[in-house]
């Protein structure tokens, strides 16, 4: 995040529920222009999109520029405990 942000300052934050994980991370980067359309392109986020997917969640990307990065990750709980028991 510092080399391609600038960011001084990331958060993390990690919640679970009965059915869900939430990953959040957030930046005070310098952000971007984003569209669905620059998510497609690129491999860093699509590869996460990907793997969110195939494991039943979603991850949402909210960015502007001068306005840092935050994605949100939501995965079932039930996979990701299956994952840890394999």
């Amino acid at each position: 995040m510092a080399r391609h942000s600038g960011a001084t300052e990331v958060v993390l934050d990690l919640a679970c529920d009965d059915a869900h994980c939430v990953l959040m991370i957030a930046d005070n980067g310098r952000g971007a222009a984003f569209d669905q359309h620059t998510a497609l392109r690129s491999f860093g986020l699509l590869g996460i999109r990907e793997r969110a997917a195939l494991l039943g969640g979603d991850v949402e990307i909210r960015t502007a520029p001068g306005s840092g990065f935050k994605l949100t990750a939501t995965l079932p709980l039930a996979v990701i405990e299956a994952e840890e028991v394999q």
